[in-house]
């Protein structure tokens, strides 16, 4: 057995196997194609791309088993009371605000299930970081029963130092706290201020940590969503993360977001 005839098995084994995983993924053909001739042209390089830019696990994931977990329990009978109400609420927000009610869009937001209707809730923009920290800071010193965060970017710094005090207050005074924060911030955060949030009570993970080499194909999938939720009545949500040089004048001249 010659060392081309086993390079040749070899590759050929390589392309088979890449070529199941990709049909199983369920792309665009044009994608699957693409794909297919980088890896047949570039055997290593692209596939070195795949796992950083092209990587989709949907045929391997549990994601029907996550999308059940998240529906059922008490978020389900919440959902299902909500959308067998929202005829109530459209003829409730037409009796009570005929002015501000269009009823064409109404209509549509009405059957969209991914948008459902709620009523007797309240919106205000806060445009700036100036004016959404302290407004945070003080919702979160008011909690009862439960503060959940999940942030894309939280950094360490005088203003988190603050959050990071008014959870660990929380926590031992019986309020449930968790936080999640992307993997990409952990190198933004001392050791030390990860260890007071965890011995402080807080439930404080990275969300999609890339530490190995078995995880580091995740290093391109982030999650930059930033949301707060206190006590079940209070959000927050927007682009503004954890982060001082979001502040007017830090790092920037002016900094605009909401």
């Amino acid at each position: 057995m010659t060392i081309s005839f086993v390079l040749w098995g070899a590759l050929a084994l390589y392309l088979v196997s890449a070529a199941i995983f990709i049909i199983l993924e369920n792309r665009r053909p044009q994608s699957t194609y693409a794909w297919l001739l980088a890896f047949a042209a570039f055997p290593v390089i692209g596939l070195i791309l795949y796992l950083f830019t092209g990587r989709g696990w949907k045929a391997f994931s549990q994601e029907r088993e996550i999308a059940q977990e998240v529906v059922s329990g008490d978020l389900r009978t919440t959902l299902e009371k909500r959308v067998h109400r929202r005829g109530q609420i459209v003829e409730l927000m037409q009796r009570e605000r005929p002015q501000d009610v269009d009823a064409q869009l109404m209509g549509l937001l009405a059957h969209n299930p991914g948008s459902i209707l709620t009523a007797h809730n309240e919106v205000e923009i806060l445009q700036d970081a100036d004016q959404f920290y302290p407004r945070l800071l003080e919702d979160l010193r008011q909690a009862q029963h439960h503060i959940h965060l999940q942030y894309y970017i939280w950094t360490d710094d005088e203003f988190t130092q603050q959050v990071k005090d008014v959870l660990i207050e929380k926590a031992r005074a019986g309020v449930e706290v968790r936080a999640l924060y992307d993997a990409s911030s952990r190198s933004m955060m001392s050791k030390e201020y990860v260890a007071a949030l965890t011995d402080g009570g807080v439930q404080f993970h990275p969300y999609l940590a890339y530490n190995s080499l078995r995880t580091l194909h995740l290093a391109n999938y982030r999650c930059h969503r930033k949301i707060t939720v206190i006590d079940g009545r209070i959000g927050y949500l927007g682009g503004m993360n954890l982060d001082r040089e979001q502040m007017p004048g830090v790092a920037w001249p002016t900094w605009r977001d909401t």
